[in-house]
């Protein structure tokens, strides 16, 4: 993947990458996404930049990691599933996030995770706006990430999960600049994978890019290609929109 000066600021724009990052950096995390063929203008791979004080200094460093929708895209090229499904159960005092993925050729892969040991939280020790807001979204998408990188962990390697960097950035107290955009409670009202959903329909309902975003990564690659030239077009019908509005 070859990244022009034009779309490394809109990389930037957007906070797929750091706004400033060192163009090594840069061209590496191109190389990844090559690699890995995963697409950073659909939120499927991004770059964090994190500070951490050691001593007296404050060091930084670059984390490149996947969102879920990025693991599901690799998990989907690499092994050949036969059912996928997400849930939660109330279990004495604690809410549990569960996931469990059928493959044809690698067998069954299923977590259970607890609410209260994955949780995130703010410095006083509540809960963030979306682990607060959206509770059982977080928790199952924790779970599938845990599954999704025990079915494929060749294919994940050298690629973070946003969720994994977030424990571990509970343990270093490292403080990342440019943290991730959720959109999971955008995807909310949109089916599970099982389901059969019309994703025309769905693509021509959006009003705004992010949102359309939220609906694309959540496709397969055949149903990407299969809706691209609706998607093209929508996608430059909001921005013509945007366009006249801020005239």
């Amino acid at each position: 993947m070859n990244l022009s000066q034009e779309d490394i600021k809109l990389l930037e724009k957007n906070k797929i990458i750091p706004e400033g990052c060192p163009l090594a950096q840069v061209e590496f995390f191109a190389k990844v996404c090559e690699k890995k063929k995963l697409d950073p203008f659909v939120r499927q791979i991004h770059m964090v930049e994190r500070k951490e004080k050691r001593g007296e200094q404050w060091i930084k460093s670059y984390t490149i990691q996947a969102g879920i929708d990025g693991m599901r895209a690799i998990a989907q090229r690499n092994a050949k599933i036969v059912s996928y499904k997400r849930w939660v159960e109330k279990r004495e005092d604690d809410l549990y996030g569960c996931c469990e993925i059928i493959t044809e050729d690698r067998g069954l892969y299923k977590d259970e995770l607890p609410f209260n040991e994955y949780k995130q939280t703010k410095s006083d020790g509540t809960l963030n706006s979306f682990w607060k807001k959206f509770p059982q979204t977080m928790i199952k998408k924790c779970a599938e990430e845990s599954v999704l990188r025990m079915m494929t962990p060749e294919d994940l390697s050298g690629v973070y999960g946003d969720d994994e960097m977030l424990q571990a950035d509970e343990d270093t107290k490292a403080i990342p600049v440019n943290p991730p955009t959720q959109i999971e409670a955008l995807k909310e009202s949109i089916p599970e994978p099982t389901e059969k959903i019309n994703w025309s329909k769905l693509i021509k309902s959006c009003e705004a890019i992010k949102e359309l975003n939220a609906i694309w990564v959540r496709m397969s690659e055949k149903e990407q290609e299969e809706h691209r030239e609706t998607f093209n077009k929508i996608r430059l019908n909001i921005k013509d929109a945007t366009k006249k509005e801020t005239k």
